[in-house]
């Protein structure tokens, strides 16, 4: 816009002559209004720029928590898969120990007949 104003008004001057108070006002105007279309151009770019920076820090942050996310979300398997079999394993231990507990109340019981045998032996070799 600013260019279109600065083409115009050179324009003018031309058409209105050299030295012509108004046109030179005009040509003036257009070229401070070219001027701020520039800098507020270059400002605009410089605003997209820092802006697709932005975006684009913001992109690769939202990636790194999706990976946090499934990150602790395969930890959080693993701690379960570990507590399953810990508790399976426990399962397992206090199983084998009421088998083992049997098996030697069983031999206990064993024992303790043996030996009430063996006192009766002892005591009918006394008698004898």
């Amino acid at each position: 816009r600013a260019h279109t104003e600065l083409d115009t008004a050179a324009a003018l001057v031309r058409e209105l002559g050299e030295g012509d108070p108004e046109a030179e006002r005009l040509l003036a105007e257009a070229a401070e209004t070219a001027q701020e279309a520039r800098r507020l151009e270059k400002g605009a770019r410089s605003a997209k720029r820092q802006a697709e920076s932005e975006a684009a820090r913001a992109h690769a942050a939202a990636e790194a928590m999706e990976r946090a996310k499934v990150a602790v979300q395969m930890e959080r398997l693993k701690v379960e898969r570990a507590n399953r079999e810990a508790m399976e394993l426990s399962a397992a231990c206090a199983l084998k120990m009421h088998s083992t507990s049997r098996v030697a109340e069983a031999e206990l019981k064993e024992m303790e007949r043996a030996v009430a045998a063996a006192a009766v032996k002892a005591k009918e070799a006394e008698g004898v």
